[in-house]
């Protein structure tokens, strides 16, 4: 599992309320405002699917409060959509209109600003699970464009070998294909490599997770398909290609990536 760099909800109080005080919003609230705090413990947040909210009211004995809280799911592993943390308040012993005002005007800009920090940083906010996604598609894209690449180059010097089943067809009746020797070396390589990967038990070996697969398939079918017939046809190699990859990775991630 990858590690991620998580804000907590200290740090997303904080640093909203810094860039509000450093772009200038926060002159007429300091005139007024008697503390202002972020709430303990804070918590790692690590989802983006949730709202900043900061609401002002009167206090219950005095003044005017903004509560700052934050509602939906924050946590990769909640799936409670109402859910809702408080992480800070600010407090004015006034409670006249324009201190009403001004804590209402103070709202907006750190509503603003943590839309702002959030999106610049929404990596500090995804789930893990959505990062491994993401690095699998990218090993996945990789492996298949280096694949074909591998290919075109071999299929494109590729020369009769007077051996194969193209050959034999091309002596016979004039030349028509290109000769395919190269390439079925090239796959018969790959197949083997990715074969010794599988365990006594015909657990798979997966590059992503470091570790034997469990439930992974032994792709008998596949390596059939790979090593059975000589192909002449570019097409075909790119199709190969993404059988390639169903070998790099675990088939229940390869299904969903629609490369």
């Amino acid at each position: 599992m990858i590690k991620v760099k998580r804000d907590t909800t200290a740090d997303l109080f904080n640093e909203v309320l810094s860039l509000v005080k450093n772009n200038g919003h926060y002159k007429k609230a300091r005139d007024i405002i008697e503390y202002e705090t972020s709430y303990k413990p804070p918590i790692e947040l690590s989802n983006y699917e949730f709202d900043f909210n900061a609401v002002v009211n009167f206090g219950t004995n005095e003044g005017v409060y903004i509560n700052v809280f934050l509602s939906g799911n924050y946590l990769e592993s909640d799936n409670n959509p109402r859910k809702i943390y408080d992480i800070g308040t600010f407090l004015t012993l006034r409670s006249d209109l324009e201190a009403m005002q001004i804590m209402g005007e103070l709202c907006g800009s750190l509503t603003y600003y943590a839309s702002k920090y959030i999106n610049e940083n929404i990596d500090r906010y995804t789930p893990t699970k959505e990062f491994e996604l993401e690095i699998r598609k990218k090993n996945a894209s990789d492996a298949r464009n280096q694949y074909i690449s591998s290919l075109s180059k071999i299929k494109a010097k590729d020369e009769d070998c007077g051996e194969c089943k193209i050959c034999y067809y091309n002596l016979c009746h004039g030349k028509q294909y290109g000769c395919n020797a190269g390439i079925n070396r090239f796959i018969m390589k790959e197949v083997d490599s990715y074969l010794n990967r599988f365990d006594s038990d015909n657990n798979y070996f997966c590059i992503l997770d470091n570790s034997y697969n469990k439930n992974c398939d032994t792709f008998s079918h596949y390596v059939t398909i790979l090593t059975g017939h000589d192909y002449c046809d570019l097409d075909i190699y790119k199709s190969i290609a993404y059988v390639y990859i169903w070998l790099c990775t675990r088939k229940q991630d390869f299904e969903h990536l629609k490369l």
